[in-house]
């Protein structure tokens, strides 16, 4: 195809690679390296794909690349798909620009993770992609190649379907499509037997995507199981039931777009509606997390550490037992059943034994959920989910059974009540302005601030010219900070007479302070008044006894240390000793391993190198089928083809009947040339019978 077909047809962007500022590569292709580039015009950090369309490729390929341009062109923007943003060549390369994802793909994100993801995050997730397939198929274009490795992350929350490169523009003639492409875990029955398949493809592998959230792995999938396995499993559709901690619709949606059927899978418009109205509904539902905190709230006002944990044996509710799996379920389930039926008891004053409750799971959920339920419980709850110890629907019930207590015993929990203030008068004022005093007072004579206020050596000046900037600094200017400071009764004059009076017993008091912190025995002169000094003193002796002995028992740890270093160092010199003909050996079998790695890297470049030529050749034969189907699109529509293949059948026909007809001629042909051939023999007979007649006469 030549270069100028190209441009002029799909590639009239001005821009440069120059534009952009291209950092380190994230991803390689056949043909095609993705780097992360930083558009210069605004500084957005976008994905730059770079395929070597006219250095690496032949003409097919580059048909085949150029499609995913058109396809990105002709679907309008979505919030949940990878944007296209732009595409140009430059020395034989084509670019095309994509929005940039921050936080990788979801294929990574599920490996990752270590526990069930929450059914309210599997739901928006898969809203998300339902709606994304929805918005492709409104603008007839099929992906084809559904699957984790082709969705991104753009946050946490966000995620956004990219890779259209296998997809398929469907036309308004064309109904099905034929050719072979996909990924094996992913693709439905129908494509993998080569007959015609359809937008409902798409759901099959939207199925799979479901399954996976809930299970974190592919409903196919299994350990180092061929292709041939893989193929059987998904012919059969054979694979293992969700987890029942997850609710009946998301199971049932994931079972009914799993189906070999085509036309048993729900179609995309109602896959969609569904997920959506699921994700609203988690939405308006509280966080099982928080609530679990309220819950926490409310058995402390209960008294249900004395009251329950030690008559059931347990140890205080842990809230992450609530809200996730834990490796012991039916632990988890034996917390609730005892915390359920002491909530019982306690709503209906009747008397908690723990030893009374019943010990098998499925009849103690049973009774529990009857119970409730006669309450007044209008939620939904199941024996099943209950059972599972955790969850939504157990946190639910317990929030109930918590709340029906406390109203059992006269907990009443509304909205804080405020009274109006009230005018307290002049008299109100003087009473406060007393008290405001004796405040002043007590803090003068009780407690000082000691941060640099006072010099042991230099005492306080005597004019008290530097204490009384401090006091105004505070008193004039109403708050200084984060503390507020009252105007004080006494004038500030009076307040320096006092300071100049005692001063000369503040520094003493000072002096005192910093011998008893510094260990000096000093008589008691002037101090034995002070009975915070003493306790200080005594502080200080408590703190050097308290010194010492942990003094002793840092000492004893620190010898039992260098004890166990010593034999350690001799186990480990006996052992080096005993292992030392195995590491010899092991040594050598390193170096066979390494021999034999060597070998095995060749063959895996021979094989690499066989694959390469496969792949060229599937390549091929999907390039012919596409065209076979565009051949096949083009005629069905045209009327001499349907007039030729009308007169074909009428020849054929009389083709038959003039067959036919020539077999009855040779069939009637041969019957008289039997008949000749014996009519001679009957006339002899007759001439030889008349002869003997005449003779006996």
């Amino acid at each position: 195809m030549p270069k100028e077909v190209i441009e002029g047809e799909l590639l009239t962007s001005e821009t440069k690679l120059d534009d952009y500022d291209v950092s380190k590569q994230i991803g390689k292709g056949k043909f095609s390296v993705v780097f992360r580039a930083k558009r210069k015009s605004d500084g957005e950090t976008v994905a730059l794909k770079k395929i070597q369309i006219y250095d690496m490729m032949d003409s097919k390929s580059r048909k085949k690349t150029l499609r995913e341009v058109q396809l990105l062109k002709s679907v309008a923007h979505h919030n949940h798909l990878i944007r296209y943003l732009d595409s140009f060549l430059e020395n034989n390369d084509l670019y095309i620009i994509f929005e940039w994802a921050e936080c990788g793909d979801l294929r990574t994100f599920l490996r990752k993770q270590k526990q069930p993801l929450d059914e309210s995050t599997i739901w928006s997730f898969f809203s998300q992609m339902a709606d994304a397939v929805r918005h492709i198929h409104s603008h007839r274009v099929m992906h084809r190649d559904i699957k984790p490795a082709n969705i991104f992350m753009a946050s946490p929350h966000t995620l956004k379907l990219g890779d259209l490169g296998l997809g398929r523009l469907f036309s308004d003639e064309t109904q099905e499509a034929f050719s072979k492409v996909g990924t094996p875990l992913y693709m439905s029955p129908e494509v993998l037997q080569g007959a015609g398949y359809d937008f409902q493809s798409d759901v099959w592998s939207l199925g799979c995507l479901l399954y996976e959230f809930a299970a974190l792995r592919s409903p196919f999938g299994g350990n180092n199981e061929n292709l041939y396995a893989i193929f059987k499993k998904i012919h059969e559709c054979k694979y293992e039931d969700l987890p029942a901690t997850y609710s009946k619709e998301l199971r049932d949606l994931a079972y009914s777009m799993i189906q070999t059927n085509p036309k048993d899978r729900p179609d995309i418009e109602t896959v969609a509606k569904l997920a959506d109205d699921m994700c609203k509904r988690q939405r308006g539902n509280p966080h099982a997390t928080l609530l679990v905190d309220l819950i926490i709230d409310k058995l402390k006002l209960l008294d249900y550490e004395v009251e329950f944990c030690r008559e059931a044996g347990v140890k205080p509710l842990d809230k992450l037992k609530l809200v996730q799996k834990y490796p012991n379920t039916s632990s988890q389930f034996r917390y609730v059943s005892l915390l359920c039926h002491w909530l019982l008891a306690v709503s209906q004053k009747s008397v908690f034994l723990a030893v009374e409750v019943d010990t098998d799971a499925k009849k103690a959920a049973s009774n529990i959920i009857s119970s409730t339920l006669s309450m007044g419980y209008e939620g939904t709850v199941s024996s099943s989910n209950l059972q599972h110890g955790y969850g939504e629907a157990v946190v639910n019930v317990l929030d109930f059974l918590t709340a029906r207590a406390l109203e059992a015993n006269d907990f009443s929990l509304e909205d804080p009540t405020y009274g109006q203030e009230e005018d307290v008068g002049e008299e109100g004022e003087e009473m406060l302005g007393e008290e405001e005093e004796g405040l002043s007072r007590e803090s003068a004579s009780g407690t000082w601030s000691m941060d640099g206020a006072f010099d042991d050596d230099s005492g306080i000046e005597s004019d008290g010219e530097d204490l009384e900037g401090a006091v105004l600094a505070t008193t004039r200017g109403g708050r200084t900070g984060a503390t507020w400071y009252m105007e004080p009764s006494i004038p500030g004059d009076l307040w320096k007479e006092e300071t100049k009076e005692i001063a000369s017993e503040l520094s003493q008091l000072t002096r005192g302070y910093a011998a008893i912190l510094n260990g000096e025995k000093r008589e008691q002169g002037g101090m034995g008044s002070l009975s915070h000094v003493r306790s200080l003193k005594r502080q200080v002796v408590w703190l050097k006894s308290t010194f010492d002995s942990v003094h002793e028992k840092l000492v004893r740890v620190h010898k039992d240390i260098q004890d166990d270093i010593a034999k350690v160092e001799v186990r480990e010199k006996h052992i080096s000793e005993s292992f030392s003909e195995y590491a010899d050996q092991m040594k050598q079998q390193s170096e066979t391993l390494a021999g034999r790695t060597s070998e095995y890297d060749a063959v895996a470049e021979t094989v690499q190198s066989l694959s390469n030529e496969l792949q060229e050749l599937v390549d091929n034969i999907h390039a012919i089928n596409d065209s076979i189907e565009d051949k096949q699109a083009g005629a069905q529509d045209s009327k001499p083809l349907l007039k030729i293949r009308g007169a074909l059948k009428k020849l054929k026909e009389e083709i038959r009947m003039m067959t036919l007809k020539n077999g009855v001629v040779m069939e009637e042909l041969s019957a008289a040339r039997l008949r000749s051939h014996r009519q001679p023999d009957i006339s002899h007979q007759v001439a030889e019978e008349g002869a003997e007649s005449d003779d006996d006469e």
